[in-house]
């Protein structure tokens, strides 16, 4: 019982400082007239969570929010003229900034962050590059369907290729005293 207490207590303790640091983070946005630093503040605070206790569920919106937060920051600061690249860039980084936290401290192979996370950058530097890199953008935004329809036809080749070679390395269900017998007598 006092395992329960304890434990309770734990609980709302986090919940009181998670809460205190979310509103002090929300309350300086509103105060400053800033409240892109906001962002950038909550994905911070995601971030030493996820640090605190290993928790994937932590360093999803810390990567996304701190990718956001600095690609808007980096947006806003270069004003009207600023590319869209200067935003794009950023908010790529921070998908694959979970992805290289997750393989450095837990060993894991959540790969999914890899895929937002390098189409955002690749359209971002086409963007900022121009010329070639943009008429690729351009060709590649026709043809992504056949890209999703090559790799789907590789998943399934894969898996079938791994289902028949599972198929041919089981043992036959019939043993050899199975073989010989006749049921009808």
């Amino acid at each position: 019982m006092a395992d329960d207490g304890q434990r309770d207590r734990a609980s709302r303790l986090r919940a009181g400082i998670v809460l205190l640091a979310v509103g002090v983070i929300l309350l300086l946005g509103q105060i400053t007239q800033q409240p892109l630093w906001s962002l950038l503040g909550l994905g911070i605070l995601f971030l030493v969570a996820y640090f605190a206790t290993r928790e994937y569920g932590f360093l999803v919106p810390g990567g996304i929010l701190v990718g956001l937060g600095v690609g808007l920051l980096l947006q806003v600061r270069g004003g009207a003229d600023a590319n869209p690249a200067v935003f794009m860039v950023p908010f790529g980084l921070g998908f694959v900034a979970i992805w290289v936290l997750d393989r450095l401290y837990s060993r894991e192979s959540n790969w999914w962050p890899l895929v937002p996370g390098g189409a955002l950058v690749a359209v971002g530097l086409a963007l900022k590059q121009g010329g070639a890199a943009l008429d690729l953008l351009e060709t590649a935004g026709v043809w992504w369907p056949v890209i999703l329809i090559a790799i789907g036809g590789w998943f399934l080749y894969d898996l079938y290729r791994d289902r028949s070679a599972t198929s041919a390395s089981e043992p036959s269900s019939r043993t050899g005293a199975d073989e010989g017998s006749d049921s009808t007598g």
